[in-house]
């Protein structure tokens, strides 16, 4: 008995960042201002890309002194633009879906010259405190596990009550082939 709303973000390479971001941020505010709205049951959550987006609205909520949501879930996020992290060749043969050069590709396509360590778009470099519960979720086979695994780094030492699971076998945004 939960009502749901699915944000139709704008997408790259026609409309690049932060107009995803923009859009999120926008709809979370449209959500948690209507009357009908108790702002402590709404949860954020997004996958792959919108699991950065769910982090970074969250951030953004803080910042704004706009309504905290109830908890937040990211499902394989893919939250370092950068590029930092060890997974990226770690699991490059493992992952059967997910490429280094097709991510590259994409956050070109997104940040059109935009700083890739920007905490909208790279949610590992974002300041996690204050948040409240955090779910994620990732598979251990695939190329962006160190994205969300920093991400739960930050939020354990920022005090975020965090649930980290690994998938055994998972690749990226494994749920869908379930």
């Amino acid at each position: 008995q939960a009502r749901v709303h699915a944000v139709d973000y704008r997408l790259a390479p026609e409309h690049r960042f932060p107009a995803a971001f923009e859009d999120c941020l926008a709809a979370y505010r449209w959500v948690t201002r209507d009357p009908g709205s108790e702002p402590q049951t709404v949860a954020v959550l997004g996958d792959s890309a919108g699991g950065n987006l769910a982090v970074a609205v969250a951030v953004a909520a803080r910042e704004g002194n706009l309504p905290m949501p109830s908890c937040v879930a990211a499902i394989s996020p893919f939250a370092d633009l950068t590029f930092s992290g060890a997974s990226l060749e770690l699991r490059k043969h493992v992952d059967p879906y997910v490429t280094r050069e097709l991510l590259e590709s994409m956050a070109t396509d997104y940040l059109g010259g935009a700083d890739p360590a920007d905490p909208r778009c790279s949610s590992v470099f974002a300041d996690l405190h204050g948040l409240p519960p955090l779910l994620i979720q990732v598979g251990e086979d695939e190329i962006l596990f160190d994205d969300a695994a920093r991400i739960r780094d930050a939020a354990t030492a920022a005090g975020v009550d965090t649930t980290f699971q690994p998938w055994t076998h998972g690749i990226h945004v494994w749920p869908v082939y379930v």
